[in-house]
């Protein structure tokens, strides 16, 4: 059943897209830079082909700050305390009007587990040798970044 799952979720996805194209719905999204020494984790999605962060959307009446949080626990498992917003912006990148609020947490553990239907793969990556990302993921990344310039 999982395979099957996982096979038709691109199919889903891109049917989503097009539904995003002709609707342009409002929607509200939480990713986490998630930071361990000078690593962050990214993960990839079985739906798209690019390395992002954890997240996904935020819920009809609930805090960005908590879908942040709930986000990483429903992903890869991790628990994080404390979520610190270092931007929020919208973008139209998947045709929705989407409002991404973008935040950081620091973990003392690089140890997650993946939630197997929706992440196909989660890994550590130096902060300043990262791979191709996505331009939100990217965005967000660049914010935390500027965040560390601006403690200094």
């Amino acid at each position: 059943m999982k395979n099957v799952i996982q096979f038709f979720r691109p199919v889903i996805y891109r049917g989503m897209l097009a539904v995003w194209y002709i609707f342009r719905p409002k929607t509200f999204g939480a990713k986490v830079v998630i930071v361990c020494g000078d690593e962050i984790l990214l993960i990839k999605t079985t739906y798209d082909y690019g390395y992002s962060l954890p997240g996904g959307g935020v819920k009809k009446g609930e805090d960005p700050h908590d879908a942040a949080k709930r986000e990483a626990i429903e992903e890869v498992s991790i628990v994080l305390d404390n979520v610190t917003q270092i931007t929020t912006f919208v973008t139209t990148a998947e045709y929705k009007i989407d409002t991404v609020y973008g935040f950081y947490s620091e973990v003392l553990s690089k140890k997650y587990s993946l939630d197997k239907l929706e992440i196909e793969r989660a890994e550590w990556h130096p902060i300043n040798n990262l791979p191709k990302v996505g331009n939100v993921t990217q965005k967000i990344i660049d914010a935390y970044k500027n965040s560390l310039v601006s403690k200094v």
